[in-house]
């Protein structure tokens, strides 16, 4: 029986998980998919992103949300030391309220969008504020202009931050032009190994009796480590703390943070200085009783990373760990993930984003049979009838 976790699937089914486990485990393949999709770009359209980034008097804007939000604001901190041009990282709701601020310069040559919820009014508002931008559309917008959106249609909801963050990496950093696919394929290999060798630790951390985890991280990946603590609030309901902070800071006031109930999880990159403080962080934490039981050091160099890869691209592996154990939490708890899930989705309906319109749920073009045609009648309580009117209307 196939197992995912280090779980059945037919567990998963009973826990309401099967399609979050699913999803997280299918990432390195989809690492994979957008690799080879980069790959296949014309040479035409690699001319002009080039152009785009090279041009000092324009911006590029990297829009998402959640883990959307926080790869683009990974990519963007990487981005902007690389190219000519401003690389901005613009939250997708800041985008929809504040259109003026973010594209009232006019100068938004490219933008990458990784958002479903608001899809319709982003493309909108990019199409009439930047009317000469290109639009690259990671999951797919309900409206299109021809010649300036291109759209790779990923189903990127558990893989949103990996999904931004490698897009917008393998399109736009220069030291990964003649590389871009084989660091992408080597991620995909060194995600699979992770999720099969450490399934069973993560399993166990995350039947803990615990109600904080701090996640603990230097440099680039000090933004995974606030993105893997909101993950943990959500996943959790609000019922398990999540905090982002430096090994640095535990080292000094911030030490208090690991009393109690609470697991550290911490995220090992390459370069050689932080690491010297994490040997101390652990050497000290080895001391308390229940470190194993506790601590999570997630050390990409043991782990198998090539030391070619930057952590800024390790961040989409090092992600993982964090969002299995966010799924564990989740179910010990007795939450149902595929259900949190839905109601996430349903939190734009009704409610007004930009021009004074509002948003609706958008089933054109999707099947009557289609999962997400189901989920919805089913969560709703909407018979098919009332279905077809209410997003006809």
């Amino acid at each position: 029986m196939t197992t995912l976790h280090n779980q059945s699937e037919l567990r998963w089914l009973a826990l309401g998980g099967y399609q979050t486990a699913g999803e997280l485990s299918r990432q390195p393949a989809m690492w994979r998919r957008l690799g080879d999709q980069l790959q296949q770009l014309s040479p035409d359209l690699r001319a002009r992103t080039r152009s785009c980034a090279d041009d000092p008097d324009g911006e590029i804007l990297l829009v998402g949300a959640d883990g959307a939000g926080a790869g683009a604001h990974l990519a963007a901190q990487v981005l902007g030391a690389v190219c000519n041009a401003k690389v901005r990282a613009v939250p997708a709701a800041s985008l929809c309220s504040h259109p003026v601020q973010h594209l009232g310069s006019g100068r938004t040559r490219l933008a990458i969008v990784c958002e479903s919820d608001s899809a319709g009014d982003i493309a909108g508002l990019l199409q009439a504020w930047a009317p000469g931008a290109l639009i690259i559309d990671l999951v797919g917008m309900p409206q299109k202009s021809e010649g300036r959106v291109l759209t790779l249609k990923l189903p990127c909801a558990a893989a949103s931050f990996s999904i931004m963050l490698l897009a917008a990496l393998g399109l736009l950093d220069r030291d990964a032009e003649t590389d871009m696919l084989g660091r992408i394929e080597a991620l995909a290999a060194l995600g699979a190994h992770w999720m099969a060798r450490c399934a069973a630790e993560w399993h166990t951390m995350g039947q803990r009796d615990i109600n904080r985890v701090v996640f603990a991280a230097s440099g680039d990946l000090q933004i995974l480590a606030n993105e893997s603590a909101r993950r943990m609030m959500e996943m959790s309901e609000g019922q398990i703390a999540g905090l982002g902070v430096s090994p640095s800071g535990l080292r000094c006031g911030l030490r208090h943070l690991l009393k109690g109930a609470t697991q550290l999880v911490l995220f090992r990159g390459q370069d050689a200085e932080p690491r010297r403080v994490e040997d101390d962080l652990i050497a000290e934490l080895k001391e308390e009783d229940g470190f194993a039981e506790r601590v999570l050091v997630l050390d990409s160099r043991e782990l198998g990373a090539p030391s070619s890869l930057p952590d800024a691209w390790l961040a989409a592996v090092c992600a993982l760990p964090a969002q299995v154990l966010a799924l564990h939490h989740s179910v010990r708890l007795g939450i149902e993930p595929d259900q949190l899930t839905r109601r996430q989705e349903r939190r734009v309906i009704g409610v007004p984003t930009f021009a004074g319109r509002t948003t609706k749920p958008e089933f054109d073009g999707h099947s009557a049979n289609s999962a997400r045609f189901r989920a919805a009648i089913e969560f709703y309580g909407l018979d098919r009838g009332r279905l077809n009117a209410h997003t006809a209307a």
